[in-house]
């Protein structure tokens, strides 16, 4: 697996036969030339590991990482602004916070993370369909009292 660049394990929308993929997310440290990982869709739980794919040794290259609509907690690791150019698709899980550091990852999301910390990842208290700002026209809505969101990367509210 040491020069495996793409890997798909991603449930399909809709597919409820199974759970998908279960259990904690491994730091997957191995995969030094991963460029692209989906795993969108299952029933991932725990936190992010401090050390997630940090095998990787071209830190500088787009690098796409799908994790979205899984149960993941927790916070996103302030290590992770070693890579330069990541897309990193977290919307439906819940997220309980997100390091200054994060935001300040010009580079990331194409390029939407220069402009607020909801191009990455809708706040609390706010949500949209992809629970992120997806373009500079689009926005996280906020949600009302009796239905607030509670984590990062809401995609509708109550949730």
């Amino acid at each position: 697996l040491k020069f495996l660049r793409v890997l798909s394990l991603q449930k399909e929308k809709g597919d409820f036969s199974t759970e998908g993929i279960t259990g904690t997310l491994p730091a997957l440290n191995k995969l030094e030339d991963i460029r692209e990982l989906y795993l969108g869709g299952n029933s991932i739980t725990g936190t992010l590991p401090s050390n997630f794919l940090f095998g990787i040794v071209m830190r500088s290259s787009t690098i796409t990482i799908d994790l979205v609509d899984n149960q993941i907690t927790g916070e996103v690791p302030e290590t992770l602004d070693v890579f330069y150019d990541l897309r990193l698709y977290l919307a439906g899980n819940q997220i309980s916070s997100v390091p200054d550091k994060i935001c300040g990852m010009v580079q990331w999301m194409d390029g939407l993370v220069a402009h607020s910390c909801d191009g990455f990842l809708c706040p609390p208290g706010t949500f949209n369909e992809f629970g992120r700002r997806i373009s500079d026209e689009s926005e996280c809505f906020p949600c009302s009292v009796e239905e607030d969101s509670r984590y990062y990367g809401s995609t509708s509210c109550g949730a």
